[in-house]
């Protein structure tokens, strides 16, 4: 097996994850999850690890704008995935969790991740 440069492996292992994330975006399309693609699980990476989250947390965690985060939670609220309440400690704040549609999407998620990965 030929080496290879350090710049092709990591060209090599970008590829692979975009190839991962389109796989992945498919197989739950086919299992009734239409719309969602990689730019969502920022949020699902960190969503409820601690209970309901505000979305400027979540941004940190996930390492992106607090207007991206926005953006994801705005799309997901849209298809039902995710709900915002205001939060007791700060009234100019949101909560978000999960509605019962997005446990089921999460629980798809790994059966998904599974298939991909076989």
């Amino acid at each position: 097996m030929p080496a290879v440069a350090k710049h092709e492996l990591g060209q090599l292992l970008m590829l692979t994850l975009q190839d991962f994330q389109r796989r992945l975006d498919r197989d739950l399309e086919g299992s009734g999850f239409p719309g969602i693609r990689h730019r969502h699980r920022a949020l699902f990476m960190h969503l409820e690890r601690h209970g309901a989250s505000r979305s400027v947390d979540l941004a940190e965690g996930a390492g992106i704008r607090p207007k991206s985060m926005m953006k994801i939670c705005h799309e997901l609220d849209g298809l039902g995935l995710i709900t915002r309440r205001p939060d007791p400690a700060d009234s100019r704040a949101k909560l978000i969790e999960f509605t019962v549609d997005g446990q089921r999407l999460i629980e798809q998620l790994k059966k998904s991740t599974e298939r991909v990965w076989r």
